[in-house]
């Protein structure tokens, strides 16, 4: 951050927690009061902060026990993506908008260009480095592109002979990052944002496991099993929801969440035995506990993970 140089130094650094918008992103909020030493702590507790968003804050919102699942089963693969030996120790630095566009490069004409700096540092903060070795965006910009596919081939190559080059007789682990990096592209487009989830989540999920049957969906019934058993208490979201599709209708209000105080205020206006009656006569005996011990349970065993998977490396 830029200061007046008296009361605060000209440049200075100060927690990404304090200069994030109040309506920006909750789960963001939340994650960027700590630092991670490994990618595998950094997305398990971003995957945490945003089950317990869609869990606490998103009540009654867009998102649905499908939705719960899904940010579930993206938790549960986050061991398989990382290969923490990429992190460097302590805590690097890393541009939080790293693509081609922030990189300034001079002697573009010569035989030997070179990279002079890195620029848009507004939202750089202490990040795992297992997750910086990915595409530029301008050969990822559609997956199923033969062009693209072309460039990937031509990238790898590139960055092996590079890498080869600077250090001979070592083993190029930047390259094989890079030639492995579509998991976790996929993971982390779908993890930032909703638009990209929605587009990028059943690659993901071919990704894992495999060609897609478009007869069969496997992915609905691998869902709905974590629905109907490991994550059966989240059926409330969908409870939730109806709740919030019949207030909206009968208020006339686009409620972003559902406001327990805004529907009791209001309770005279529901008709006796929907959604709306049912749950506000049920709230204070819902049993929401669950879900805590279930994230307190998951969390408790991906540390367990996380320490093993630290250990053999």
């Amino acid at each position: 951050m830029k200061g007046d140089g008296t009361t605060k130094p000209t440049w200075h650094i100060v927690p990404e927690s304090t200069v994030i918008d109040i309506d920006d992103s909750t789960v963001l909020r939340a994650i960027s009061r700590w630092t991670y030493m490994s990618a595998l702590n950094y997305w398990v507790a971003y995957a945490s902060a945003k089950l317990q968003y869609i869990h606490d804050d998103n009540v009654g919102g867009f998102s649905t026990s499908l939705g719960y699942a899904m940010f579930w089963f993206m938790r549960s693969i986050i061991p398989s993506l990382y290969n923490t030996s990429l992190d460097a120790s302590g805590f690097p630095i890393t541009p939080g908008d790293f693509h081609s566009q922030n990189i300034m490069v001079t002697d573009t004409d010569s035989s030997s260009p070179c990279i002079t700096a890195v620029t848009d540092w507004e939202r750089s903060g202490a990040a795992p480095t297992s997750s910086f070795a990915q595409y530029p965006l301008f050969i990822v910009d559609h997956l199923l592109k033969k062009r693209n596919v072309q460039d990937q081939v031509t990238f790898d190559r590139f960055m092996l002979a590079l890498e080869s080059r600077l250090h001979p007789g070592e083993e190029p682990s930047l390259s094989q990052a890079f030639a492995s990096c579509r998991g976790l592209y996929l993971f982390e487009q779908c993890m930032h944002g909703s638009l990209m989830f929605s587009i990028l989540y059943e690659d993901l999920f071919v990704h894992i496991f495999g060609e897609k049957d478009e007869d069969d969906p496997f992915s609905y019934y691998y869902h709905d099993a974590l629905v109907m058993g490991t994550l059966k208490e989240a059926v409330q979201l969908e409870k939730e929801a109806a709740v919030r599709k019949e207030a909206v209708t009968v208020l006339g209000k686009d409620l972003s969440y559902l406001d327990k105080a805004l529907v009791s205020e209001n309770a005279d206006k529901f008709a006796e035995g929907e959604e709306v009656h049912s749950w506000l006569a049920t709230w204070s005996t819902i049993v929401r506990r669950p879900y805590m011990c279930l994230r307190t349970c998951c969390n408790h065993l991906y540390k367990q993970i996380i320490d093993a998977f630290l250990q053999c490396d």
